[in-house]
């Protein structure tokens, strides 16, 4: 229907609508800003990436055929590093997995310790206290031990007696008997039996036993010569103190006779003089062991003596007996001197062996001197040989 020119448009209240500007809508550009974006910063080239751009430029220079080996080849080195790099890190996890397994063994074997018991202390005044019972108790035994009867000694024994007669020891002995255990006069017990001639040395030992016990151990002397003159002789030890009259057993004793040699019961003898007679019976003794292979009859002794002189001045001589190996020197008297005894005899022995091969007889052999010897023969009308028999024996 057509508006008539009288009719008006409706009307509108908000204002007509329009497009805004780019400006408007996210603002007017930054001055500041840059039109051009910065570029990145230079990254440093290292060794690796040097390298590997050589090797990149090498292998674009390289044939067809060179390129192919040099693929393969580097395959094949990657893949052995590779290898290496699984083997490290395999042997790392069983080294790690057999730490953790000793180490769960070791945790279940040693259960956990328990925790100390903190130590109870006593009061000091309670140790003072336990100090004294204890002191107290000690000084107890102590005086026990020294006073009891029961403590007493009940028996003595004896013992290393051969040449000493009991019935001298025994009374000695039983002096101990009654006497306390660890209180007994031992010291005197033992120098008493000491003065007696055949002892060297005494001691009395305290055994474990019960009742308390002691042993009396005696050491005797042991001879060494038989020293005297005529029918007076005596059996005397390395120290020279005559202790007993010769029995049968000791016939393989040498006899000593010397003019400062008078032998009493337990009184020692001139030192100077029996210390030489100790050294030359040694050396005779020595020298019959060196000579005693070599003989037929090894039992009988090559020196077969009748005395050992020594003469106021200490020269040692000895007689012979014709016995063994000198039956054709009976009597024969050697001279030694009083210094290389051990040269001496030995050159005696060479001396009479020649005798023997020349049937010469001597009454003398003088080695005072070793290296001038002299014999004296003995005279004609003593020369017959005596018989075996009417030898005289080598005794005291």
């Amino acid at each position: 229907m057509p508006h008539s020119p009288s009719s008006q448009p409706p009307h509108n209240p908000d204002p007509p609508r329009r497009l805004i500007t780019p400006e408007e809508r996210f603002g007017a550009p930054r001055n500041d800003a840059p039109d051009e974006p910065k570029p990145d910063p230079p990254v440093p080239e290292t060794a690796e990436t040097t390298t590997r751009r050589d090797d990149e430029m090498a292998r674009r220079h390289l044939s067809p055929r060179a390129r192919r080996h040099l693929e393969r080849t580097s395959k094949r080195h990657a893949k052995i590093e590779a290898a290496r790099r699984q083997g490290r890190e395999t042997q790392r996890h069983e080294q790690r997995a057999e730490i953790e397994r000793e180490f769960a063994l070791s945790a279940r074997a040693e259960p956990p310790k328990p925790a100390p018991r903190p130590k109870r202390r006593l009061p000091a005044i309670l140790k003072r206290i336990f100090a004294l019972m204890c002191l107290l108790f000690c000084v107890q035994l102590v005086i026990a031990a020294f006073t009891m009867p029961q403590f007493q000694i009940q028996t003595v024994s004896l013992s290393g007696t051969d040449a000493t007669s009991p019935d001298e020891l025994r009374p000695l002995a039983d002096a101990l008997v009654g006497q306390n255990f660890l209180r007994a006069d031992r010291k005197a017990i033992e120098n008493a039996v000491e003065k007696l001639p055949t002892v060297a040395s005494a001691r009395v030992v305290r055994l474990p036993l019960w009742p308390p016990q002691v042993e009396l151990r005696v050491t005797e002397r042991a001879p060494v010569l038989k020293v005297g003159a005529g029918n007076d002789w005596w059996v005397a030890d390395e120290s020279g103190v005559p202790f007993r009259r010769p029995r049968a057993e000791d016939g393989a004793l040498y006899a000593v006779v010397a003019p400062q040699l008078a032998p009493q019961l337990g009184q020692k003898l001139d030192a100077k003089i029996w210390a030489d007679a100790v050294a030359l019976n040694k050396a005779v003794l020595e020298d019959n062991a060196l000579v005693q292979d070599q003989r037929s009859d090894p039992d009988l002794l090559f020196w077969q003596l009748r005395r050992i002189y020594f003469d106021e001045h200490g020269q040692a001589s000895l007689r012979l007996v014709g016995k063994g190996a000198l039956r054709a020197h009976n009597e024969l008297l050697l001279r030694l001197g009083d210094e290389r005894w051990s040269e001496k005899l030995a050159r005696a022995r060479v001396a009479l062996s020649y005798f023997e091969r020349t049937g010469r007889r001597a009454q003398e052999l003088d080695l005072l001197s070793l290296e001038r010897p002299v014999w004296r023969p003995i005279p004609a009308q003593i020369a017959a040989e005596p018989k075996l028999e009417d030898l005289p024996q080598n005794s005291g």
